[in-house]
């Protein structure tokens, strides 16, 4: 299970704690070479030298955005904006907590049981349950045709009796039944 890739970044603040998963290793920093200290030297020159004519190119900076939003508006039609959203309800929703409970680093499964729907969390050891709600507030589950789908996995959006929906990835094999265990009505 995973989130979309485009799906926007989940609150510090919401974010789940797990005592079965580890936390996401952080990337040693890597140390400048010359050309990039040459090039921060190189930016922030730049900066210093034009910082005097910045009034000027904030209003005609601004103005071609503007320009360029009313022309990306006009060819966006309201299926597009859908596919693109991954998220619908905010994060204190239902889908928002599914969510959210997926932003956490590590191996996830959703299972769907006779009567509730559960995120849990597999460790190498242990297993913990993250997020769980019963089946009966789930509306209905709709396999996402605007992305590509293959045995491999898919998109699934997970509709939910507050209005609120959230896109999901699911991998493996078993992403069908997945999406057939929930009783859509």
């Amino acid at each position: 299970m995973n989130r979309g890739k485009h799906a926007k970044k989940c609150p510090r603040r919401l974010l789940p704690k797990s005592e079965v998963l580890a936390p996401k290793p952080k990337p040693k920093p890597q140390p400048a070479t010359w050309y990039q200290k040459f090039a921060v030297g190189a930016v922030v020159f730049g900066a210093w030298l034009m910082a005097p004519f910045d009034f000027i190119g904030d209003a005609l900076w601004s103005l071609v955005q503007r320009i360029f939003r009313g022309i990306r508006w006009v060819f966006r039609t309201p299926e597009r904006r859908r596919r693109r959203t991954q998220l619908k309800g905010g994060w204190k929703s239902l889908a928002g907590g599914l969510d959210t409970s997926m932003c956490i680093h590590g191996h996830k499964v959703l299972v769907v049981g006779e009567r509730r729907l559960s995120l849990v969390y597999v460790g190498v050891d242990d297993s913990e349950i993250g997020w769980h709600h019963p089946l009966t507030d789930v509306a209905r589950v709709e396999v996402a045709t605007w992305r590509s789908t293959d045995d491999r996995g898919a998109t699934l959006r997970w509709h939910f009796r507050d209005g609120s929906w959230a896109d999901v990835f699911a991998k493996g094999p078993g992403w069908k039944a997945l999406a057939s265990a929930v009783p859509n009505s």
